[in-house]
């Protein structure tokens, strides 16, 4: 017999794992448990206050390719949010006047979710026929510090590389399209300048083969005082170089130098993950990879995030979202 409410747990306290918390919030009554191995829910989607002048910078990049007529920011209260923010390429970025924080705002956290932060999942399995006879729902979810967790669905809204560590005992065919998973490692270098410091210093653009991938520019009068400019550069690193010489300081040294910049106003903040901006669905395979890794997971477990989206561009936040939305639409059937 089924054990009222049933329950779900979302791995992963990402954009695309808040999103599918709220999509199964708002179709019925269920018990939801939220796991994070970080301290503050958002992963990439984070803003720092810097200093004295209260500047939001955002940590993750601070341009995306969203659409600011998707009906989407509508339908979460972000009508007019997105303003263009040059990136030094041919394409059409934008960034929010509000910071990105205020899209885990409008996603939104509810008081009736079970948080387990600074919590490592190792597993995710099944109970057996017998035991789901006897009452015993279908998934286990397997913590480090021994703790398990009962389910009747889980989404797994993590990075490709944890997600096949979790899946391997669910199921191997599944955690098998994860291997090898391919990223770009860009640390993300923020400074704030005079404006007058900077003008003429600036390239109008990048070659291929630089090692500052983006030079984002915002003036916005919503986001850093008039006379300042916050630059955000964009540099790709060796994830290897991060377990053992990584020093945030040298880093924006080193990237101030390459333009003759002094250190700017505030104290510069550095930030990287090593699974930063996936590549694999760059690959023609792409489609019928994660058609696969869908297929093979069981019923009433799903994954969530930007490395599973199919795409022919960068994956936006509007993607990582209806990612989410998707995979508890995948969960919830097994649930009723």
């Amino acid at each position: 017999m089924r054990r009222t409410p049933p329950h779900a747990v979302v791995i992963g306290t990402g954009l695309s794992g808040l999103a599918a918390a709220r999509a199964l919030r708002n179709r019925g009554e269920l018990r939801i448990t939220l796991i994070d191995l970080k301290k503050r829910v958002g992963a990439s989607v984070s803003t720092h206050r810097a200093g004295p002048l209260e500047i939001q910078i955002d940590r993750g990049c601070v341009g995306t390719l969203d659409d600011p007529a998707d009906p989407l920011w509508d339908a979460l209260g972000l009508e007019d949010e997105l303003v263009p923010v040059p990136m030094g390429d041919a394409r059409t970025w934008f960034m929010f006047r509000r910071a990105q924080e205020s899209v885990l705002g409008a996603v939104g956290m509810s008081p009736d979710y079970t948080l387990l932060m600074q919590s490592a999942v190792t597993s995710v399995g099944e109970f057996d026929a017998a035991a789901r006879a006897h009452g015993f729902p279908r998934f286990c979810v397997c913590l480090e510090n021994g703790t398990v967790l009962e389910s009747d669905a889980v989404v797994i809204a993590v990075s490709a590389p944890r997600a096949e560590r979790i899946l391997r005992g669910l199921s191997p065919d599944a955690a098998a399209r994860l291997e090898r998973y391919r990223f770009d490692t860009i640390a993300r270098v923020n400074v704030v300048q005079y404006t007058a410091d900077i003008d003429g210093k600036l390239p109008a653009a990048l070659p291929a083969d630089h090692p500052i991938t983006y030079i984002a520019r915002i003036d916005h009068p919503v986001r850093v005082p008039e006379g300042m400019t916050w630059l955000q550069f964009g540099m790709r690193c060796d994830p290897a170089v991060l377990e053992t010489r990584w020093n945030p300081d040298d880093v924006a040294a080193q990237v101030t130098r390459m333009f003759d910049l002094p250190l700017g106003l505030i104290q510069p903040i550095v930030s990287v993950w090593p699974f930063d901006e996936p590549l694999e669905w760059q690959d023609t395979g792409f489609v019928a990879r994660m058609e696969a890794l869908h297929r093979a997971l069981p019923e009433g477990a799903a994954v969530a995030g930007s490395d599973y989206i199919v795409t022919n561009r960068r994956p936006t936040l509007a993607d990582r979202i209806r990612s989410g939305f998707a995979a508890a639409e995948r969960v919830y059937p097994p649930l009723t």
